[in-house]
């Protein structure tokens, strides 16, 4: 699959305030190792909404007792949510509003734009980072991915009307790009400390007498950051394959960064339904030296094991941490995830 780096031409959108993207500097008496030194928020909470579990994590993370955090989708899938008139209002009473974009909830830039004329900064993480672009495949009137080939049309044929498997007519359906810019940047933990840093950078210039309090914790979590990084490169710097399938096309980022090839079931939306010339070519690439799929609690995962069945491949937990619950931590998962792509993989 083709991906084309995307750099957004703005760098965070703000409405009603400013914010540089840089850490806010420590004293020189601060010393990271000392844990915060017991340091304490001042003052009235800030009010912050964040879209879904992984950017309210951070600011949990960042903000502590100094923010008082509202989780809009929370434990569900963003892709498939709607707003509700209590979303929109705890939007509009919030000091500060962060969002992922591109795509991720359809209703991001309705938001944004209804921000602009509220005294709410808004953060949108696809505008200060650099994103990918997607491309190379097409996807039918259902969502369902079609690569025009002569064994996936076979395939189709020899299973046409198992559950499982989509019955699309040649005549019924007509192909058309599905490019996309990939929103899944919080699963990149090198890209997620670019997002600490302007999430500091913001809560600051908003709260600035908490100013010392959100730097040491976003240097507390950088660090965490860069320690699951150097785990991913340990983990995944030496491995007997390459390749992967994987339920969704959710862990790009990932598999770039850390040198591993992705066959995604469905695109980048788990809202996708995979066709069978799809599913055919994943059977395909499977007899090739793959031998695992790494399949998430989604829809999705029924074409996962439709797949193992006829395969004989082997599916392993993954979470494209997305629907974080309240007792589930970032960075547990994240390690966990590890722990099946160096299975998968077959990594020392």
């Amino acid at each position: 699959m083709k991906r084309i780096l995307f750099l957004s031409a703005a760098l965070v959108v703000i409405a009603g305030c400013s914010a540089n993207n840089d850490v806010a500097e420590l004293p020189e008496n601060i010393k990271f190792d000392d844990p915060m030194q017991e340091q304490a928020a001042s003052g009235e909470q800030l009010q912050v909404v964040a879209s879904f579990s992984p950017l309210a994590y951070l600011v949990e993370q960042i903000g502590g007792e100094a923010v008082a955090m509202t989780n809009i989708v929370g434990a569900q899938d963003p892709h498939d949510y709607s707003l509700s008139p209590q979303d929109v209002v705890a939007f509009e009473q919030a000091d500060v509003a962060l969002l992922q974009g591109a795509g991720l909830e359809p209703w991001a830039q309705d938001i944004v734009t209804q921000l602009a004329d509220k005294d709410v900064t808004s953060i949108v993480v696809a505008d200060i980072l650099e994103l990918v672009e997607v491309d190379g495949k097409e996807v039918d009137e259902e969502h369902g991915y079609d690569d025009h080939d002569d064994h996936a049309d076979e395939h189709h044929d020899e299973h046409e009307g198992e559950e499982g498997y989509d019955d699309h007519e040649e005549d019924d359906h007509h192909g058309h790009d599905h490019g996309g810019i990939d929103p899944h940047t919080w699963l990149d933990p090198v890209l997620s400390q670019q997002v600490v840093t302007a999430i500091v950078s913001t809560l600051s210039e908003i709260d600035p007498e908490n100013t010392e309090f959100y730097a040491i914790n976003g240097a507390n979590l950088t660090t965490s950051f860069a320690a699951l990084d150097q785990a991913y490169q340990d983990g995944l710097g030496s491995c007997a394959r390459s390749d992967v399938i994987v339920s969704h096309d959710a862990f790009g980022y990932l598999a770039e960064r850390y040198g591993f090839e992705l066959h995604p079931i469905a695109g980048l939306s788990t809202l996708d339904v995979p066709s069978a010339q799809t599913l055919a070519t994943l059977k395909g690439e499977a007899e090739e030296g793959i031998t695992h799929i790494l399949a998430e609690e989604n829809s999705v995962k029924r074409f996962a094991e439709t797949l193992a069945s006829e395969t004989g491949l082997e599916i392993l937990p993954i979470n494209a941490l997305a629907e974080l619950g309240a007792e589930e931590d970032y960075f547990e998962v994240a390690r966990q995830n590890l722990a099946s792509l160096k299975v998968a993989l077959g990594c020392e």
